[in-house]
C-alpha cells in the first residue's frame, strides 16, 4: 500500500496554523477506536497493518510520544512478561532552557546510553497483543521495535506522524498526535483519580506546573453534564 499524502495538511508544516480547539487537546476514546478499525480494514500488507496497529496501540495504552515510540528497542518489551506487565520506554521530552534553543528541538532525537528510561505499566491484554507482534513480526537481529526502511535504523517521528494523519483523514477527523497522549492521561485519571500514578505513567517529574500532569486531566462534555446535574440548582 502506498499512502496518499497529497493534500493532507501536516500539522508540523510551518505554513499550517492549527486552531486551538478541544479536539486538538485530546482525542475521544471512540475516535481512537475508530482509527484502530481503519488500520485493521486497510488494504496494506499484513506486516504494515500490524506495525501501524501496534504503534498506535502503544500510544493509546501507554501514553507514549511519537518520538518515544519511534525509538523503542525490541528489548524494551521484555518487562511485559512481568507482573504487572510494563514497557521500558525512552524518556525523550526536551525542555529547552533558553528560548533561542527551541529551534534546535525539531530534529528527531537520538537514543544514547544516557537517555533516561521510564517504566510504563500496561493492561495484561495490551501486553499480550504486543508480545504477539514481537513473536510474529520482529526478527532476532532487529534492534528497534519499528525499524526504518533501511532496516538498520528506526522509523522517524515524521513518518509516524504522516501515517497518523493518513488514518485520521479516513474517518474525517483532525487531531495532533499529542491528542492521543492527552486522551490516555484523561482516561487514567478518570478511572483512577490518582495524580501520583498518572504522573509516573506520563513520565513527569512533578504534578503541578505548566506542561506537566495537571494539563493532561480533561473532563469530557458527557461527564460535565452529569456533574452539573449532581450539583443541582438554586432558584
Amino acid at each position: 500500500m502506498t499512502y496518499n499524502f497529497k493534500n493532507i495538511t501536516d500539522s508540523h508544516d510551518p505554513s499550517f496554523t492549527r486552531k486551538k480547539k478541544l479536539r486538538d487537546k485530546y482525542m475521544k476514546e471512540s475516535h481512537f477506536l475508530r482509527m484502530l478499525q481503519c488500520i485493521r480494514s486497510s488494504d496494506a500488507s499484513v506486516d504494515q497493518i500490524e506495525r501501524d496497529y501496534i504503534i498506535f496501540v502503544l500510544m493509546g495504552n501507554a501514553g507514549l510520544r511519537v518520538s518515544e515510540v519511534a525509538l523503542l528497542y525490541k528489548d524494551d518489551c521484555k518487562p511485559l512478561h512481568d507482573t504487572p506487565p510494563a514497557i521500558d520506554a525512552p524518556s525523550l521530552k526536551k525542555r529547552a532552557e533558553k528560548k533561542d534553543r527551541k529551534k534546535s528541538t525539531k530534529a528527531d532525537p537520538e537514543r544514547t546510553s544516557k537517555t533516561p528510561i521510564k517504566t510504563i505499566y500496561v493492561h495484561p491484554r495490551v501486553a499480550k497483543r504486543i508480545l504477539k507482534y514481537v513473536d510474529e513480526h520482529v526478527y532476532e537481529h532487529q534492534k528497534f521495535l519499528f525499524p526504518g526502511s533501511s532496516g538498520d535504523g528506526h522509523m522517524s517521528s515524521r513518518q509516524i506522524r504522516r501515517i497518523y494523519t493518513h488514518y485520521c483523514k479516513l474517518f474525517k477527523e483532525k487531531y495532533s498526535t499529542h491528542a492521543i497522549r492527552h486522551m490516555y492521561g484523561s482516561m487514567v485519571y478518570a478511572k483512577t483519580k490518582d495524580l501520583a500514578f498518572l504522573r509516573d505513567q506520563m513520565g513527569h517529574a512533578r504534578i503541578e506546573g505548566a506542561g506537566v500532569t495537571n494539563e493532561y486531566v480533561h473532563v469530557e462534555p458527557k461527564r460535565i453534564r452529569a456533574l452539573v446535574s449532581e450539583i443541582g440548582f438554586l432558584l
